[in-house]
């Protein structure tokens, strides 16, 4: 018969274990995402490919379009996600401006006794100026993917009844 002590006893193995599978569900990557795995006993550089599985054991990565890489999760020591790719125009917009400003200038440089300051100020604008959009559009042709760090490691937590009428926790790190 269910009587009080009993229900105290369940109603907090129920709630932890409901935190804890909610929690479980936001750490792992979905099948299709784009990942950096570093390995380095399996591979000398990073291994970047789709996620096609992931099991307790072992993540399953489509790295090229015939195959397929198992990488045992023991032998994982870095894990990221890619964000995407993004383009450079705004640094190539300040580094072409830079070069242009540079190079006008040495080109038409004067004379340094005549004093005139205000013409290379003048020269460098222009120069800033050609060199500024060149330098954005090769920017903007220039795309590299961003990445971000996965935990390897999170905590699960299993509380459930024992036959002999207690309450057993169980403990593991994964990610």
């Amino acid at each position: 018969m269910l009587n009080s002590r009993w229900f105290g006893r369940l109603l907090p193995c129920v709630v932890l274990a409901g935190a804890s599978a909610g929690a479980q569900e936001t750490v792992s990557p979905l099948p299709g995402t784009r990942l950096r795995v570093t390995a380095p006993t399996v591979a000398a550089k990073p291994i970047v490919g789709t996620l096609l599985e992931s099991t307790e054991r072992e993540v399953i990565l489509a790295a090229s379009p015939s195959g397929r890489t198992l990488v045992p999760r023991s032998t994982i020591t870095h894990l990221e996600r890619s964000q995407g790719r993004h383009a450079h125009a705004v640094k190539g917009l300040i580094i072409g401006a830079v070069v242009g400003a540079a190079v006008v200038s040495a080109i038409n440089a004067q004379d340094p006794e005549t004093g005139d300051a205000q013409e290379y100020l003048l020269v460098a604008l222009v120069g800033a100026g050609m060199g500024a959009l060149p330098g954005a559009g090769v920017g903007a042709l220039i795309k590299t993917e961003r990445w971000a760090e996965l935990p390897l490691a999170n905590l699960r937590v299993a509380v459930a009844p024992l036959p002999n009428q207690g309450v057993g926790v169980r403990v593991a790190w994964t990610w």
